[in-house]
């Protein structure tokens, strides 16, 4: 009862119930009270009272530290905590390949994973939209596709990734529409890596939103919603619009024969190719 505020619960808690005269006279001169014990109260030793306000925080905070979680909060805890580490692991891979001077390896994926994790939320769709499988196809400076090849078993095979899963491709803060593993790899002509996703089973009907730049003409982009033959087919022919090569198709043309017979076996008919001249490719500076 060493301060005001003590003695007043005091009386307020304690003595006002003992009477109802008591209990009226608080209540009711309420003004009258707080004027008598702020004539009695003697102020304390201004650096013991700190030291005391300080040892009762710290005892607080210890105590809600050491206080044993319910199996809830545990699991509500472990969850948020394998959902942050993944977010993490997705936003390190997203820095990495889009690095030109220290581009992606499997060794370095590998890091990720293990220092991360080693346990992850593979599937899981980060805030900036990606996901583990989609930022390893999105290696912009890897021109070895074997490598991205390798990434791809590597986080399906041994971490359990799905290659269904899409990312969500959109502007930096906002969610955008889907993007299958599949319409990357198709897009960026990768025949094994496409190969791989199938047999994996990874759906070619599934639709991706994304927008590509063009190999023989970087400044300019294909954009759109696609199947990934659909995808593949429309790059093929903006490429061909702008000069490319046998050479430099060959990856595409792979991907569009790949991607074709698998939708052919599916439908149980052969699926023919349209004239290029006739597809509408919208092709964006």
């Amino acid at each position: 009862l060493d301060r005001p505020t003590g003695t007043a619960s005091f009386m307020t808690r304690n003595i006002s119930v003992l009477s109802k005269a008591i209990h009226n006279q608080v209540e009711n001169d309420r003004n009258t009270l707080w004027e008598i014990i702020l004539s009695e109260y003697k102020p304390v030793n201004t650096a013991n009272s700190i030291r005391n306000s300080k040892e009762e925080t710290t005892n607080r905070r210890e105590s809600i530290r050491l206080r044993r979680r319910s199996v809830k909060e545990e699991v509500i805890y472990s969850h948020k905590t394998l959902c942050d580490r993944t977010e993490l692991a997705i936003f390190q891979l997203s820095e990495m390949v889009n690095d030109k001077k220290n581009p992606l390896t499997l060794a370095k994926l590998r890091s990720t994973l293990y220092t991360m994790g080693p346990v992850l939320r593979v599937n899981l769709r980060a805030k900036i939209g990606g996901t583990l499988l989609v930022e390893v196809l999105r290696s912009r400076y890897v021109s070895n596709h074997g490598v991205i090849l390798r990434c791809v078993k590597e986080i399906i095979e041994k971490h359990g990734a799905d290659p269904n899963v899409p990312a969500a491709e959109g502007r930096p803060g906002q969610m955008g529409t889907a993007l299958t593993p599949l319409v990357i790899a198709a897009g960026r002509g990768m025949p094994a890596v496409v190969s791989y996703l199938i047999d994996a089973g990874a759906s070619i009907h599934e639709k991706g939103t994304t927008r590509f730049p063009l190999y023989s003409k970087p400044t300019k982009t294909v954009s759109g919603t696609y199947t990934p033959l659909e995808f593949a087919k429309a790059l093929r022919d903006a490429e061909m619009l702008y000069g490319a090569d046998e050479r430099e198709l060959r990856g595409l043309n792979e991907c569009i024969r790949l991607l074709t017979e698998k939708a052919s076996a599916s439908d149980g008919k052969l699926i023919t190719t349209p004239d290029p001249k006739r597809r509408r490719v919208i092709i964006s500076s």
